[in-house]
């Protein structure tokens, strides 16, 4: 379904309907549904890629924020498509390279990511922003009290 999917983004897009391109397609739509569909269904069954599939899972937030940036967006994703014009390449050519480069966009921006989980472990910032949280906390009931 995915590549199905892709491949009628590229044939609307040679059409000059870039709109296709974006994440309120419903092409896009359709092939994020299939790939969830086909890797939920999956079963890991080795520990290590288990552990390695959870940090990379922790990292699709950041992974998003970071590549939807419009400086990212709009100077990197996009003019590669326009530059390198991959919709004017043969279909087969399109839907590998969209999957190619999806699949760099997602490390680089998960190794990010994970350099800020392994950051925010090691400098144990959970445990700091839970004792400013309590302290933000403390003061706020203080002075709410004081004005009921």
């Amino acid at each position: 379904m995915f590549i199905i999917s892709a491949t009628i983004t590229y044939l609307l897009c040679l059409k000059g309907k870039e709109l296709y391109l974006s994440y309120c397609s419903i092409t896009v739509l359709v092939g994020a549904i299939s790939m969830i569909l086909v890797l939920y269904n999956i079963k890991i069954k080795n520990k290590i890629a288990k552990e390695v599939l959870k940090l990379f899972g922790e990292a699709t937030l950041g992974v998003y924020l970071i590549h939807v940036n419009p400086l990212i967006w709009n100077s990197v994703i996009y003019n590669f498509t326009v530059k390198y014009q991959i919709v004017n390449k043969p279909v087969v050519i399109y839907v590998l390279l969209i999957i190619l480069s999806g699949v760099c966009i997602f490390l680089l921006c998960a190794l990010c990511d994970i350099v800020r989980i392994v950051l925010v472990r090691l400098l144990h910032l959970k445990t700091i922003l839970k004792k400013v949280d309590t302290i933000y906390n403390k003061i706020g009931n203080k002075l709410f009290k004081e004005e009921t």
